[in-house]
């Protein structure tokens, strides 16, 4: 008698209607992380599209009202604030919004947002959207406190969830010395001795005036230091207020400071490991990655004592006030004395706690947990 036997049913991939599917480039940070968790995730989730519906009036046509998934849909997954607006009606399909930080609401007044009034408007008008969120995933421990600071009756629909480091970084083992001379192969304006390496954009929370100045400084007793500065400014504004920086400081782009963007991610891994050190001067991060992704190929970090930083980076990274004498202090003792081979595997195991698997099955767990907190 022959026994019928069953094969074990295939479970059915998550489907996440997200909006704007096609633009999140994987160049930008927000779309880095995007792109991060949908590899991760493989064949375990289904990403289609959704479209936005908003009023046809011309100062509405940004605010928009609801969201209309491609198809049926698990949830409704937005990895930015924009958009959130639509959030309010997603046909009965729970919804879930990624905040990265706070700096719209806490640096109101830095200057950081190079737009006019009703565009600056229409951004608040989608942050405070996400209280329509069935979920709220933050990056961090301190975006967390800085979200419910603003918006305490969220609590019990918050989860963090942080970055995380990509596997090139976590397996990246060429010495400093083959970097260098990869970089410089690439690079040929890369000649620094010592070389400091910062990855960030040029916004005014970014306070790179600072690193200049700390530059400046440096630059008495290392005649020969340079700045490898990677990524774009995000603004032209941006851009002309970081020249006046260096002109102000007496440092010439292009010499002193190298102004980079649009790297090849191999080329970029190869920077990160032949720098003495990253830098940041940041007055705000709302997880830090580039602090991490240092770590994780062995270099050592001084960043602000501000934000972030002090929990993405632990014990590993050296925090400093934001004053020119004290990441002199720093950096003149991590130059003095440079990091031993176990302080790097050390800082590198510190990194890989951050790896994107782990996020990805944290976000995994809150989808299939529903919309309960």
């Amino acid at each position: 008698m022959q026994i019928a036997t069953t094969k074990p049913a295939i479970p059915r991939p998550l489907v996440l209607a997200v909006p704007g599917l096609e633009g999140n480039r994987p160049q930008s940070g927000v779309g880095r992380v995007f792109a991060s968790l949908q590899e991760t995730w493989g064949e375990r989730v289904r990403l289609v599209g959704a479209s936005l519906e908003a009023p046809n009036l011309p100062l509405l046509r940004s605010l928009p009202r609801r969201v209309h998934p491609s198809e049926r849909a698990d949830w409704v997954f937005l990895p930015r604030t924009m958009g959130a607006t639509a959030l309010r009606d997603t046909g009965g399909t729970p919804s879930l919004v990624v905040v990265h930080d706070l700096g719209l609401l806490d640096m109101a007044f830095s200057g950081d947002r190079p737009v006019d009034g009703w565009s600056h408007r229409v951004q608040l008008a989608h942050f405070r959207a996400v209280r329509y969120a069935s979920r709220i995933v933050v990056v961090s421990e301190f975006t967390r406190q800085r979200l419910l600071h603003h918006f305490p009756r969220l609590a019990q629909r918050v989860a963090v969830v942080p970055n995380g480091v990509g596997p090139a970084f976590l397996g990246y083992r060429r010495s400093r010395q083959e970097a260098l001379e990869r970089l410089r192969r690439e690079v040929p304006e890369v000649s620094g001795e010592p070389l400091l390496l910062y990855v960030g954009s040029e916004s005014p929370r970014k306070n790179l005036s600072l690193l200049f100045a700390v530059l400046r400084v440096l630059k008495e007793h290392h005649p020969k230091i340079q700045l490898l500065k990677i990524g774009a400014p995000d603004h032209p504004r941006f851009r002309r207020e970081t020249l006046a920086s260096l002109r102000q400081a007496r440092l010439e782009p292009g010499r002193e400071v190298l102004l980079l963007e649009g790297l090849e991610d191999e080329l970029l891994l190869d920077a990160y490991r032949a720098a003495d050190a990253l830098v940041s001067t940041s007055l705000y991060e709302g997880f830090g990655l580039p602090a991490l992704e240092a770590l994780a190929v062995g270099t050592p970090v001084v960043v602000t004592k501000r934000a972030s930083f002090p929990e993405v980076v632990g014990e590993f990274g050296a925090t400093a006030e934001p004053r020119v004498d004290a990441f002199i202090e720093r950096l003149e003792a991590l130059l003095r004395t440079p990091p031993s081979e176990a302080w790097r595997e050390a800082a590198r195991a510190h990194a890989a706690r951050f790896s994107w698997r782990a996020s990805a099955e944290k976000y995994l767990e809150i989808f299939q947990g529903g919309t309960r907190a």
